[in-house]
């Protein structure tokens, strides 16, 4: 039990530090990562901007089929050009670096909304 209540308190404590991320610190760590430092907030910024880029490909902007590091050298680029808009939310600045290099054509397909899950039929069992 005591190593439970201390697992949550850890939890605890972690999310409570949570905060948006700027295009600062995504900057410092996409250039931990192109370092090699061995740091474990590179893989983050990376794993930051690949999250971006999932969740906006199709509906923000139309991404080709590219790599990982072609990604992140887009938006560590566009942070480069832009050191104005640093202190900003690091998403908006992804999804601003990514739609500035590949917009969606007006004609060009964009994936349909997920549909709306039917209701499962009741059933007796409380599970």
């Amino acid at each position: 039990m005591k190593k439970l209540a201390s697992i949550l308190v850890l939890l605890f404590l972690m999310t409570a530090n949570a905060h948006a991320l700027t295009g600062a610190e995504l900057k410092k760590h996409l250039i931990e990562f192109n370092s090699s430092s061995g740091s474990l907030w590179g893989p983050y910024g990376v794993g930051y901007v690949l999250g971006v880029a999932d969740l906006g490909n199709g509906l923000l902007f139309c991404t080709p089929s590219v790599t990982n590091k072609e990604l992140t050298s887009i938006v560590l680029s566009y942070l480069f050009a832009h050191p104005d808009k640093l202190e900003k939310s690091a998403d908006g600045l992804v999804v601003n670096a990514l739609s500035a290099k590949w917009p969606c054509e007006k004609n060009q397909s964009r994936p349909s909304p997920r549909p709306t899950p039917k209701p499962s039929p009741k059933s007796e069992s409380p599970f």
